[in-house]
């Protein structure tokens, strides 16, 4: 025959772990608090890699090709970011918490937006005789599945960058600059936030008492 002891239930007890709960509880001021802080280290991260010239695992990207350095309408910077802070792989980029409600679980999402290369003249003179005209879905099919040419509109190109590419045909080749992602730095910038995680828990206050 087991054996039990029965103890007198702590209210104190139970008190500090409803107030641990509900502090690291989706959207209380804990959680808030420490998704700010590792949102702006992506965003630090990020700037901080392109402005070094590294990519995603801290590797110096390849150097830029002398027919792309003489190009006068090139700004000075280093790759990706010709024209400094103002280049779009960093006024483009954004990072932002998206949920999966099924799952209760909170991540961080971090991409580039809308940087779409310049438009041909030849479309751009389609616009001009028809404003309503958009261009092309750049991930049309046809009916084989094939990949349509592309009419000319503006379309994506960051992937190029992340893969790197080649022209068919041609010696063309387009280096893999791969930066979508956290560097090391930056990984080792968001361990050490998430290390003070508990001490946020224990000093900020807030749960039901």
């Amino acid at each position: 025959m087991g054996i039990f002891v029965e103890r007198p239930a702590s209210p104190a007890l139970w008190n500090l772990c409803r107030r641990i709960q509900d502090n690291v509880a989706p959207g209380s001021p804990v959680q808030n608090l420490i998704r700010r802080d590792i949102r702006k280290i992506a965003v630090s991260d990020h700037t901080d890699m392109l402005l070094r010239g590294v990519d995603r695992y801290g590797v110096m990207r390849a150097p830029l090709a002398e027919s792309t350095l003489a190009n006068k309408k090139r700004g000075p910077g280093p790759s990706l970011i010709p024209r400094g802070m103002m280049s779009r792989f960093i006024t483009h980029f954004e990072a932002v918490w998206e949920s999966d409600i099924g799952q209760g679980v909170m991540f961080l999402v971090c991409r580039y937006r809308d940087i779409l290369s310049k438009p041909s003249l030849g479309f751009r003179a389609k616009v001009k005789a028809n404003p309503k005209h958009k261009g092309m879905d750049p991930h049309a099919l046809d009916s084989e599945g094939k990949r349509l040419k592309h009419d000319g509109s503006p379309q994506p190109f960051v992937q190029y960058h992340m893969t790197g590419a080649r022209k068919p045909g041609t010696s063309w080749v387009l280096p893999r600059r791969d930066t979508g992602g956290i560097t090391p730095k930056g990984w080792a910038a968001i361990k050490a936030r998430w290390a003070t995680f508990p001490d946020d828990v224990r000093r900020m206050g807030g749960g039901r008492l």
